[in-house]
């Protein structure tokens, strides 16, 4: 069992560890982890964006669509915080 201790919700973590491939499933994810270093690449990228807009209710505003969102658990779920339960998500 995954013990969250980070600043985002469980439902979070669970949603973001699936699209991490290389990464540990014993290991504590840090607000600041490098995603890219474990193998979140741009084709993953995506399938997570889908994930969390699914997930949340809400779609990603296009200015938040590009890399620099997904370098760490903290650039996505400031995001996420940001806009759950703001905008209709796509469908």
């Amino acid at each position: 069992m995954i013990r969250v201790t980070a600043p985002w919700d469980p439902a979070f973590e669970r949603v973001l560890r699936a699209h991490l491939p290389h990464f540990p499933a014993e290991a504590s994810l840090q607000a600041d982890q490098s995603l890219p270093a474990v193998g979140l690449d741009s084709v993953g990228m995506m399938r997570l964006l889908v994930a969390l807009e699914d997930g949340y209710g809400f779609a990603f505003p296009p200015e938040a669509v590009a890399p620099s969102t997904f370098r760490t658990p903290r650039t996505i779920w400031s995001v996420v915080s940001q806009w759950a339960g703001r905008s209709p998500a796509r469908r």
